[in-house]
């Protein structure tokens, strides 16, 4: 049924526009106040694995990204040829 199809249509596309909110409005606050709330995280650890911890997840966080790049440039490349 067409009506189906049409409501369908239109909650993929409202989620999809609160999702796209979400997400500008979380990153331009964690712009704004990310070093705080990294403070804020490490808090609830002690002090002395604080500094391990952040180096373990800048690591794997500059990993994964690096990851995705290599991925996106491979890809990027594959589809033009």
């Amino acid at each position: 049924s067409g009506i189906g199809v049409g409501l369908t249509t239109l909650q993929t596309w409202l989620s999809n526009l609160i999702d796209l909110i979400l997400i500008a409005v979380v990153a331009f606050f964690m712009l704004l106040d990310g070093e705080r709330l990294w403070t804020f995280f490490l808090n609830f650890f002690p002090r002395s694995f604080q500094g391990k911890l952040t180096e373990t997840i800048q690591r794997s966080f500059l990993g994964f990204f690096w990851g995705r790049l290599i991925l996106s440039v491979f890809f990027g490349v594959s589809a033009f040829i």
